[in-house]
């Protein structure tokens, strides 16, 4: 087996396609070595089923990623404490009580709100007349005004998007968070510092004035039970906001976009969405790329995986976005098909003990985004050229700057 490392990585260029050097791994190194842009060395797992294998696996330590020496992916952009907010919230004894605020109930009493808001923007934004920016006039306030009212956050109590300055504080904040060695630290920690502050007046509020939201349970587990100290509680909320809608920001412009560049699978589902949509989301969860680089882990016990040997200590970058076009698992995997027969399951959400706690709610939102987008798809299209898309670089996310829209 080739052991020498690839030395650029991530591979650029790929923004709507799969990159070349992934679709070579596929087919001839499923884990091969790689240089991470800090200069440590990595084993990149692109095969499916050597993915999964990594997801459940215990020997592949997530945790271990925060630790302060050995080799890293990037360079830190959250405290330890928040990165490692869901071990914390076990470890506390409160995770189970946290994670009912995103239990199937909790999310069936969130659906029809989800509807009503996603219709609601989709109307204001065709009202407005074209064109239109998709990302800035849904992508971007839906997600984040959903998990605002989750967390039960004062600003979210109207029934509707968030005022425009939270929703540009709280977005810079979060692509602070989810940037890719493209920030320096003082500029990270002072983002962080500001949006803990923010988050320390909610606690007040949420002392003086119980919203029954998911902060309720974190207060409570600080002031009552006194298993998380204040510092705790503010970088775990600050995590839960900002992982709970981030990654749903960017997910919701790409498939839009994906949408776009297939108008024939469009139609169809604007044709029947009540029948399409359970596969349609799950198709566009596989299809849709994205992630940059992948999620790290650390090797805790020797594995032999795809023919490598992963030492213990290792750092292995699980790459999820190729894993979902491995041709050994999905029939021509590149074609977006939203009434593909269901089968080899994606991994968009993870998979094994860090399966994503949001799942149901992300699941949630996208089908009520694909059903207020659905009856608007015969006439939208794009506004330029795929290929003349801005992007957002330096984060961790494949995020369009903008996707603007015609009708």
């Amino acid at each position: 087996m080739e052991t020498e490392a690839l030395s650029d990585y991530p591979f650029p260029g790929g923004r709507l396609e799969l990159e070349g050097e992934y679709r070579q791994l596929l087919r001839r190194r499923p884990v091969a070595r790689v240089t991470t842009p800090t200069g440590d060395l990595a084993w990149l797992v692109t095969g499916y089923t050597e993915c999964r294998f990594a997801l459940e696996s215990a020997r592949f330590d997530r945790d271990l990623i925060a630790a302060p020496t050995g080799p890293r992916q990037q360079e830190a952009t959250v405290p330890p404490d928040a990165f490692n907010g869901m071990r914390l919230l076990t470890e506390a004894g409160i995770a189970g009580e946290v994670m009912r605020h995103l239990s199937r109930r909790r999310v069936a009493q969130h659906r029809p709100w989800l509807r009503r808001f996603a219709h609601r923007l989709f109307t204001d934004m065709i009202s407005s007349g074209p064109p239109a920016d998709l990302m800035a006039d849904f992508a971007a306030p839906y997600p984040l005004a959903v998990m605002c009212r989750v967390l039960g956050l004062s600003v979210a109590r109207q029934d509707g998007r968030l005022p425009r300055p939270d929703e540009e504080r709280l977005a810079h904040w979060a692509e602070l968070a989810f940037s890719f060695n493209s920030r320096g630290a003082a500029e990270l920690h002072e983002g962080w510092e500001q949006l803990r502050a923010y988050l320390a007046d909610e606690v007040a509020r949420e002392r003086r004035q119980p919203s029954g939201g998911m902060l309720s349970t974190l207060v409570s587990a600080c002031d009552d039970k006194r298993v998380l100290s204040d510092g705790q509680l503010l970088d775990v909320t600050a995590l839960l906001l900002t992982v709970g809608h981030k990654t749903l920001t960017s997910f919701l412009g790409l498939a839009a976009v994906d949408l776009l560049r297939h108008p024939e699978q469009a139609r169809r589902l604007a044709e029947d969405p009540a029948g399409l949509l359970p596969t349609a989301v799950e198709e566009l969860l596989r299809h849709v790329l994205i992630e940059v680089r992948g999620v790290a882990r650390i090797a805790t016990a020797r594995v032999e995986l795809g023919g490598a040997v992963i030492e213990r200590g290792d750092l292995v970058v699980i790459a999820l976005h190729a894993a979902g076009r491995d041709p050994r698992c999905f029939t021509d995997p590149d074609r977006l098909d939203l009434a593909r027969e269901p089968g080899t399951e994606h991994l968009a959400f993870g998979a094994g003990e860090h399966m994503c706690p949001g799942t149901l709610l992300a699941r949630a939102q996208i089908t009520a985004a694909l059903e207020a987008l659905a009856p608007r798809l015969p006439t939208l299209s794009l506004a330029v050229e795929p290929s003349d898309l801005a992007w957002t670089d330096g984060l961790i996310l494949r995020t369009p700057t903008a996707v603007p829209v015609t009708w």
